[in-house]
């Protein structure tokens, strides 16, 4: 980060951010991006992946653009966004495709595959699938990586209860139990 004067009025002052030309090998952001996606935190993990797209300035950044897209369309996709949801997939989709099959540590074709399979379903009771694909990285245990439950994208469509987490309401007469 460096500050400039500009050259028509220099009693103004701005900050110009370093940029980098490729995703910095040992920022954790990246990670960090894919940790909150998995958890289910789609709109945090979007939040994290911009601030590092802010400072790319080569071609990674179309790659970094297409994830913080896909985190965006899950997002629009648990609020019952659909036609949000399927936009920022469809733009999201084609800029990490062209980064197949593994980029920046991340195993990208797996996960864009099981994204295709859900985003395919869209428009049935419960739109594309119970939980998430996580994004799992290159060369880790992948038993490991999938421990925990997936994120839950879509409420229960259930005529006569609504469930999130533990808690049932019943909507006859809106009273409240433990499931």
């Amino acid at each position: 980060m460096r500050l400039a004067c500009h050259n028509r009025h220099p009693h103004i002052l701005s900050i110009q951010m370093s940029r980098y030309r490729r995703i910095p090998p040992k920022d954790a952001r990246l990670a960090r991006g894919r940790r909150l996606f998995n958890q289910g935190a789609f709109f945090q993990s979007h939040e994290v992946w911009e601030s590092l797209w802010h400072e790319v300035d080569g071609p990674e950044r179309e790659l970094l653009q297409g994830l913080i897209q896909l985190a965006a369309a899950y997002h629009h996709l648990r609020r019952d966004n659909l036609a949000g949801a399927r936009y920022l997939y469809d733009r999201g989709r084609a800029k990490v495709a062209s980064w197949l099959p593994t980029h920046a540590g991340l195993a990208l074709q797996d996960w864009l595959a099981q994204i295709d399979e859900q985003f395919a379903r869209i428009g049935s009771d419960c739109p594309p699938a119970r939980g998430a694909p996580r994004v799992k990285p290159v060369g880790r245990n992948p038993e490991r990586e999938s421990k925990g439950r997936s994120p839950q994208l879509c409420r229960a469509r259930s005529p006569q209860s609504s469930t999130q987490g533990r808690k049932t309401v019943d909507k006859e007469n809106g009273k409240a139990y433990l499931a």
